[in-house]
Formats: structure tokens, C-alpha cells, sequence
């Protein structure tokens, strides 16, 4: 791999903004944060630790024109971590997640890898199985801005397009992976991580071997360029294995003293990789525009990936892909044809309560194939105690993808 032409251009890219983050830095950067209390004993480290856990109760109810049968679930996420204090530079992270149902358990498909799954068929998806497992369980070395983890933990990159946690879904996804972090050059973070596993939502641990490296370099106060290349190499779902080069950028502008536009523009190319064993050959582009005021804003968007049956299609099967193309989640695999996602946008304050709504059409990248509208909606309110309780709904509306699909959340969250 260290021959290849996709990976010199990367590194290439991202010297380059490292270079580019130097010559912005027209004074030093300013002294790093107080690091956090070194422990005096490795005793103490674990005495003088810190405890966390969070509680995230959901209803999900799916109505689905291709299913005979609606959907029903009711799960409650629990998660219980600890936190050593560092000592001589080395701390220590658990995290143990716990997901059951609550009622309706066998009122939907629940999506579970082998002795996960519920067994249903005849109703909708709602890929939340009952499991109790280590999420996360590393050790971090650190040495002033720079940290390494090794071990199993969450990853979340950029705007999660590609490497997320899937934090929407009860199981977070979560790798096994050594990871570096440093932001030791100005206005410069650097990632790299070898990543060994990645343990689904869904219960299922796929083996890999995939280098994952990012470079973000502030270019000035709200203006970022990131350079990524993520070579995905499965070792069993070979189909998935690419080579993903790509660049965002993201800026802003106060138009009014109480408004801002934000735009974020990003383009990639996709190779096959690996033992991928068809052609991949697609390239990503997304263009999007925000206008944000003091307590509400609304934008517009085009989101492009690419997909022809002789050249396979963009997918992203590491990203959270609930936060993409509809909430109904429609589009969690690209289908063959590619997927062109126009998308508005407003969301606001009424009172103490967020609310937002996003519209999409969704249409195909070739063969010029109308797949459907959506509607996606949602309000939440944070108590003064710190609980959060929301309303989210999906309105998928097909055309010639998929099928007519309604799907309601009530969920409500409290961590301490």
C-alpha cells in the first residue's frame, strides 16, 4: 500500500496542510489547557477516578407499506463507564452498555446478529437487539498534545459521513483499533488508526484491516480544510473494502450583526480495494448553505454519491448513516444507480423547545430514476434537571425506490 499513487496523494495533502497551518499562525498558539490532575500513585489513579453512566429510553413505531405488519419497540440503553485519573501519562477508560427491551419485544425485526435476533419476519426493522457487552475498554497514552488509544473505543471523524458511532441506535458502534490524535502543529488535528474489528449495531463483529487518516487545518476563525484517505479492507464482507480519498471545506461569514451563513463543501473519490472483488470506481460531492440567526436558522443542500451498475456505487459503511439521507433510513446502503439528495431545512426555538424539519428528494445519480420525498421532523426539551425529552417522526413518500414507510419516536435521556 505505501507505493500506491492514492496513498502518496494523500500524504502529499496532508503535509501540505500541515505546512498551510503553519504559515496561518501568525502568533503562537496559546499554551495548552491545565492537563488533567496527574495522579501521584497508581492507587490513585483508580481511587481518584471518575464514575459515568446515562440512561436513554426510546418507543420506535414503524409502519411500512412492504411489510404486512406494523412495528412496535421499546428499549432502554444504560451505560456505566469509569475514567482513571492519568497517572505518568497513561489512563484508563471502561465502558459497559446494556440494552433491553421494554415491552414489545416481539413486535418487531430486531435486526440481532445470530443468538441476537428476535426471530421476527413478518414486521419492519427496528435494529435495536437486547445485548449487554464492553462498548468501549482502553488505555490512552498522552504526552502534551499528543494522545494514543489502544484498545476498544468509539470513533467519530469530522461530521461522522464516514466514521461514526451510529449514536442514534441503542448499541453504539464501537472498534477495535490503536488510534493517534495530535495537535501538537497550529491550528492543526491529525488522526491515524489502524483499526482491527468493528463491532455493528447490530451485534455482529466484522474483522478488518483499515488505516483510517484525517488532517484538519483551521484556516482562520471558522474556516477549516480537512484531507482524508480511509482504506477499508474487510477480511469477509470483501464487497466493502475501498479506498476513499477525499476534501471538505467549511466556512462562514457574519452577514448582519444577528445573522451567519455557513456553507460546507466537500468532494471524494472511491476505489475498490482489497479482495473487493467488483469494480469501484464513484465519486462523493456535497454542497450545502446555513443561514443562522439568534434563534433560528434554515438552509439548503445537494448531496451527490455516485452509482452505475459498471462501476459500482459510493457507499459508507462505517458512517452513522441516521444522520444522512432521511431519518426513515431508506438509503443506508447506496442503491446501484447512486443517490442525488436535495434537501431544505429550519429549525429553531419556540420557547424552551428545539424544533426542526427537513425536507429531501431523492432521485438517482444515473439513469435519471425518481426515488421518493421525505419528511423528517422533531422537538425536544431539556429539563432543568438535565433530562431530555423528544417527539421524532419520518414520512418517506416512493416513487420508484422502496416503499411508502411512517416511523415515530418518543425517547426521552438523562446521563450523570
Amino acid at each position: 500500500m505505501e507505493n500506491d499513487p492514492m496513498t502518496r496523494s494523500v500524504i502529499s495533502v496532508c503535509v501540505a496542510l500541515a505546512g498551510l497551518g503553519l504559515a496561518w499562525s501568525v502568533v503562537p498558539a496559546a499554551e495548552e489547557a491545565a492537563k488533567d490532575e496527574e495522579a501521584a500513585s497508581l492507587a490513585e489513579a483508580f481511587t481518584g477516578g471518575e464514575v459515568h453512566g446515562s440512561f436513554r429510553w426510546r418507543f420506535e413505531n414503524v409502519d411500512d407499506d412492504a411489510v404486512p405488519r406494523s412495528g412496535q419497540a421499546s428499549t432502554l440503553r444504560s451505560t456505566l463507564s469509569f475514567r482513571t485519573k492519568p497517572f505518568r501519562g497513561v489512563g484508563l477508560f471502561v465502558e459497559f452498555e446494556d440494552v433491553t427491551d421494554v415491552g414489545w419485544s416481539d413486535e418487531h425485526a430486531n435486526a440481532g446478529w445470530q443468538d441476537l435476533s428476535n426471530g421476527v419476519t413478518d414486521r419492519p426493522t427496528i435494529a435495536d437487539p437486547a445485548v449487554t457487552q464492553l462498548n468501549q475498554g482502553f488505555l490512552a497514552f498522552r504526552r502534551g498534545g499528543t494522545e494514543l488509544r489502544v484498545g476498544r473505543q468509539e470513533i467519530l471523524l469530522d461530521n461522522v459521513r464516514f466514521v461514526g458511532n451510529v449514536g442514534w441506535r441503542q448499541n453504539h458502534q464501537s472498534f477495535d483499533a490503536a488510534r493517534l490524535t495530535t495537535d501538537a502543529i497550529p491550528r492543526t488535528r491529525l488522526t491515524l488508526a489502524w483499526v482491527r474489528n468493528v463491532n455493528q449495531i447490530t451485534g455482529r463483529r466484522v474483522d478488518m484491516g483499515s488505516l483510517l487518516a484525517n488532517a484538519s487545518v483551521t484556516l482562520a476563525e471558522g474556516h477549516a480544510v480537512t484531507a482524508y484517505l480511509y482504506d477499508l479492507d474487510y477480511d469477509t464482507l470483501v464487497a466493502l473494502s475501498t479506498r476513499t480519498l477525499g476534501l471538505r471545506y467549511t466556512g462562514g461569514a457574519a452577514v448582519t450583526d444577528s445573522g451567519r451563513l455557513q456553507w460546507d463543501l466537500e468532494l471524494a473519490d472511491q476505489q475498490d480495494s482489497g479482495d473487493n472483488p467488483g469494480p469501484v470506481d464513484a465519486g462523493y460531492r456535497r454542497a450545502a448553505l446555513t443561514w443562522k440567526a439568534s434563534r433560528w436558522s434554515a438552509g439548503a443542500g445537494w448531496e451527490v454519491l455516485e452509482g452505475a451498475p459498471g462501476s459500482g456505487a459510493f457507499r459508507t459503511p462505517l458512517a452513522t448513516l441516521h444522520a444522512w439521507n432521511g431519518w426513515a433510513d431508506k438509503f443506508l446502503a447506496t442503491p446501484p444507480n447512486g443517490l442525488v439528495d436535495l434537501f431544505v431545512h429550519v429549525g429553531g426555538k419556540l420557547g424552551d423547545v428545539s424544533v426542526k424539519a427537513v425536507w429531501h428528494d431523492f432521485s438517482s445519480d444515473s439513469a435519471s430514476i425518481d426515488y421518493g420525498t421525505e419528511l423528517d421532523l422533531v422537538a425536544s426539551w431539556k429539563a432543568s434537571w438535565g433530562q431530555t425529552f423528544a417527539v421524532k417522526a419520518a414520512l418517506y413518500d416512493a416513487d420508484a425506490f422502496s416503499s411508502d414507510t411512517t416511523k415515530l419516536w418518543v425517547f426521552t435521556g438523562w446521563s450523570f
